[in-house]
């Protein structure tokens, strides 16, 4: 409910329902550790109901160095089979979700050794 008065003295009232969902059954972590020990090895988008998406990585110098059309896939933290160094790398994922409009998530991937 909204009421609100003018400096004429004059007042309304407006009644409206607002809904805001929030999507939290997506997941991008903030850093993984590929060191072939089996735990968080892999940096992957994690969610519900989703019809497809696809990742790319950057490096720091602004190149693509990996990409895929399965963000749930995700990267192991090679480049052709050879490990990358320990640095920030950013990513980018589309992500289409049933019965939702495409999203765009972007940020930054520690990788630690």
């Amino acid at each position: 409910m909204l009421v609100t008065t003018s400096d004429m003295g004059c007042s309304d009232t407006v009644f409206k329902t607002i809904s805001v969902e929030l999507e939290t059954d997506l997941f991008l972590p903030n850093a993984f550790t590929p060191n072939n020990d089996g735990l968080n090895d892999v940096f992957r988008l994690r969610g519900t109901q989703i019809e497809n998406s696809s990742m790319i990585i950057v490096s720091q110098w602004g190149n693509v160095i990996y990409r895929n059309d399965d963000a749930g896939k995700g990267w192991d933290g090679t480049i052709n089979g050879k490990y990358v160094e320990n640095a920030t790398y950013t990513y980018l994922v589309k992500v289409k979700k049933r019965d939702v409009p495409e999203k765009i998530l972007k940020g930054n991937i520690s990788l630690i050794r």
